[in-house]
């Protein structure tokens, strides 16, 4: 098992250590910031992964949306179309209806005078 290193306290005026505890000493250290950076890029890139799975999901969900929309749009357009013939109908239909009340009121008033 790896003999664990501690920094020494190296307190007045010979503060001297010797080159393979500096050297270890050192790469402990190297060791400890090369982790650092490996995990901050490796979070970096799973973020930017994340984000662009998530950016890409939405768009997926827009394009659907999109395909949605348009389907309800020319549904709309086919009912206003149906609507719009009905009302040309309905106002047939009506015109008719006053023509002939207008014919039979006309009638009725002559059925009067006959009467009187």
């Amino acid at each position: 098992m790896p003999q664990k290193i501690t920094t020494p306290n190296y307190e007045g005026p010979e503060r001297r250590m010797d080159e393979n505890r500096h050297d270890a000493i050192c790469d402990r250290r190297i060791t400890w910031m090369r982790a650092a950076i490996f995990m901050i890029i490796g979070t970096v890139l799973i973020g930017t992964g994340f984000g662009y799975t998530q950016n890409e999901n939405m768009k997926q969900v827009n394009a659907t949306q999109g395909v949605e929309i348009n389907h309800n749009t020319q549904e709309i357009e086919k009912l206003e179309e149906k609507f719009d013939i009905h009302l040309r109908e309905q106002r047939d239909v009506n015109e008719k209806i006053l023509e002939t009340l207008n014919s039979l009121k006309t009638d009725v008033t002559v059925i009067k005078r006959k009467v009187e």
